[in-house]
């Protein structure tokens, strides 16, 4: 099985005054039934360089093939994990690594872009219909994001649409970085469009 770097949400335990990284059982379930394994980075309080000499270390001794980007936690809530996502796709930039985002982790791409994010009702908690741009394909996908893009970021493809004009999901025309807005892992049955879209971009 491949093995691919997965960045965790951070949680904050008042009690204990304590940062704490989770990482969602259903998303470590979805790679794995897709032949994957997630191997969780921690949200290190390190200088950039620190980090990027921790994650290119990883990648070398566990022959690591791709980077996944996890929901959870707002962009600029936590500046450890918006550090260690940046890092992430820069490593991956520069070693051609393939990226798949979930939720935040297209909005981290877009914002590693410069993208502005706008605040957005109706898509929290609930499923809603997307549309292909292509061939005008629909689907029901689940919703959990208060977030969305101003615009595509340069050299994108937007690949679907909800009703109300929000992307849901793009790729990078030269990278090999995809993203949706849903989440693929949250659904009692796979969609096996989900399944192929990460099959291939990890090939």
């Amino acid at each position: 099985m491949k093995k691919l770097l997965v960045s965790q949400r951070v949680i904050f335990d008042k009690k204990t005054k304590t940062f704490r990284d989770a990482l969602d059982h259903e998303l470590v379930k979805f790679f794995y039934k897709n032949k994957f394994i997630l191997i969780p980075i921690p949200n290190l309080s390190l200088s950039n360089y620190k980090i990027k000499i921790y994650i290119n270390n990883l990648i070398k001794s566990l022959n690591i093939k791709g980077i996944v980007l996890s929901g959870g936690n707002d962009i600029n809530e936590y500046t450890s994990r918006d550090k260690i996502e940046k890092c992430l796709l820069e490593i991956s930039q520069k070693k051609h690594l393939p990226v798949f985002g979930i939720c935040r982790g297209m909005q981290m791409m877009a914002h590693y872009f410069l993208i502005k994010l706008k605040k957005i009702k109706g898509h929290v908690a609930t499923r809603h219909l997307v549309i292909n741009e292509k061939n005008k394909k629909k689907r029901i996908v689940n919703s959990f994001h208060n977030w969305s893009l101003i615009k595509s970021p340069p050299n994108f493809e937007i690949l679907y649409k909800a009703k109300d004009n929000t992307i849901e999901a793009f790729k990078n025309k030269s990278l090999k970085w995809e993203a949706c807005m849903w989440h693929p892992e949250r659904e009692k049955i796979y969609n096996k469009d989900d399944c192929k879209i990460i099959m291939k971009l990890f090939e």
